[in-house]
């Protein structure tokens, strides 16, 4: 890696809860690519202020909002997900009630919210089946969903799940 790569993939390493957030926003770019974009929006900053002839005393000002864009827009796309999560899950749990119903397990529940339903909660819960096929338990699979997705009602769910495995 290059000097600043390199520099920036240590800050990257010592933020453990921004590789969350870029889960969180299922973010395209790495966190690396990140940092050389908002250090790119910082230098534009600083160009657009000295062209516009702004006092010289608020090029810094200037610059550090330029280099805080890249943060809202992640944070922007963390919320919309957050709530098309949010729209999605009493369809996504009505399904897997069906499921129960009929006779399935909840993995087979889960994976009829993969195949049936769109992104984000077939993403997450893909994963959650994933993890369980792997040998996670089902409830340590979805308290890992919560933790990526931090839903209020998906944590009732999780949390049911948890009981009632422990019963």
């Amino acid at each position: 890696m290059s000097g600043l790569a390199g520099i920036m993939q240590g800050i990257a390493e010592r933020f453990t809860n921004l590789k969350l957030l870029f889960q969180q926003a299922d973010s395209p770019i790495s966190p690396d690519q990140f940092f050389m974009i908002s250090a790119g929006c910082g230098v534009l900053g600083v160009v657009i202020a000295m062209f516009s002839r702004v006092p010289v005393p608020l090029y810094p000002v200037v610059g550090i909002c330029f280099a805080f864009g890249p943060l809202m827009w992640l944070m922007w796309r963390r919320g919309r997900r957050f709530k098309k999560f949010a729209t999605q899950l009493p369809e996504a749990m009505e399904l897997v009630a069906r499921a129960l119903r009929s006779g399935h397990s909840l993995a087979s529940g889960l994976r009829v919210v993969v195949d049936e339903m769109p992104d984000p909660i077939s993403a997450e819960l893909g994963i959650a089946y994933e993890e369980q096929n792997l040998g996670i338990p089902i409830d340590q699979a979805l308290r890992n969903v919560f933790n990526r997705m931090p839903n209020l009602d998906f944590k009732f769910f999780s949390t049911a799940v948890a009981i009632q495995r422990q019963a």
